[in-house]
């Protein structure tokens, strides 16, 4: 058997590909490239700086339709990976808070990175150019998910609100709210819901 859990390490971040076959797991340092079955395709144990105290650990997320993943972690690094054999293709930010959160357009155009600030990083994946920086107010930006028709971002912060941003301008379009606790997470079903 080829095991999900390892002791001592905590899975932070899991992400399947959009063929379902491969899958890719982000813990405290550490990328994990795997088949359907749990079989290890690659692995680097040193991908990311070790978190100190209560911080986050690595984020991930495949980009659809394309042989790339894309990590953020504690070392406030983003980084592209060629997800069939793990060489890192391109630093995309070198420094700054920790990443906490990464999401990738449905049209691959666009990555997103949250930070342990509370602002929000959008590149053009093609360029890896920086379109847009978007100070959220929101505290660390636990989740970060694109609407279907990639015109907005939804961010989840540990203010607890919900926020919707306009992509095109970085303006805020709507904050949905009624949660007490930190958000860690967000997601958009295929008819655009939250």
């Amino acid at each position: 058997t080829h095991p999900y859990y390892i002791r001592g390490r905590t899975s932070v971040s899991v992400q399947y590909s959009d063929s379902g076959v491969i899958h890719g797991v982000g813990d405290s340092t550490s990328i994990s490239v795997r088949e359907g079955d749990g079989q290890i395709i690659w692995e680097n144990d040193r991908a990311h700086a070790k978190p100190v105290g209560r911080s986050v650990g690595t984020a991930i997320s495949m980009v659809p339709r394309s042989n790339a993943l894309i990590s953020g972690g504690v070392d406030g690094m983003v980084k592209a990976w060629d997800l069939q054999n793990g060489k890192l293709k391109k630093v995309i930010k070198s420094d700054g808070p920790a990443i906490a959160s990464v999401a990738v357009s449905n049209n691959s155009q666009r990555i997103a990175v949250g930070d342990q600030s509370g602002k929000v990083f959008i590149w053009d994946l093609e360029s890896y150019r920086e379109l847009r920086s978007i100070e959220t107010n929101s505290g660390v930006i636990n989740g970060l998910a694109f609407t279907r028709e990639d015109k907005f971002l939804v961010s989840a912060g540990n203010d607890g609100l919900v926020k919707i941003w306009d992509i095109s301008s970085g303006a805020l379009h709507r904050t949905l709210e009624g949660y007490d606790d930190p958000l860690m997470s967000v997601a958009v079903s295929m008819d655009g819901r939250l």
